[in-house]
């Protein structure tokens, strides 16, 4: 088991399962609601990333009563536990951006104000999901 095989997907779900446990449908809803602007990626991701850190042993794996089914639930272990805590004492990089607004701004003189801004409303039917998000959230 080396650490090496940890991904940065593998830190934010030990961080999501936490001391409380969580099912891979409760990470795909955590994501989905207070993640999308920092963290991106397939929700395939979240449901296969707690399996391989299972048979890894970072987390422990045992069923649950579902809603119609019985449903996997992941615990932290205490190797989990102690890779999360020692990823998290590095010290941490700047993180890079990949920003379609800024490059926008940075080519404005290439379209004009007015095609710039336009271009910015496609933004709005998201912004309006994750204000919703984030009042649900406070």
């Amino acid at each position: 088991m080396s650490i090496t095989s940890l991904t940065p997907l593998s830190y934010v779900v030990l961080a999501l399962v936490g001391d409380g446990g969580a099912g891979a449908h409760d990470l795909v809803l955590a994501m989905r609601q207070g993640g999308p602007v920092y963290w991106g990626g397939a929700p395939s991701g979240l449901y296969s990333e707690p399996k391989r850190l299972a048979r890894l042993g970072y987390l422990t794996a045992h069923p649950e009563p579902g809603r119609t089914h019985p449903r996997t639930v992941y615990s932290l272990t205490d190797t989990g536990r102690d890779a999360l805590r020692a990823r998290l004492a590095q010290p941490s990089r700047f993180p890079r951006v990949k920003n379609e607004a800024h490059l926008r701004l940075l080519a404005g003189d290439l379209l004009g104000d007015a095609a710039i801004v336009e271009s910015f409303r496609g933004m709005l039917p998201e912004l309006d999901h994750l204000q919703a998000l984030a009042q649900a959230m406070y």
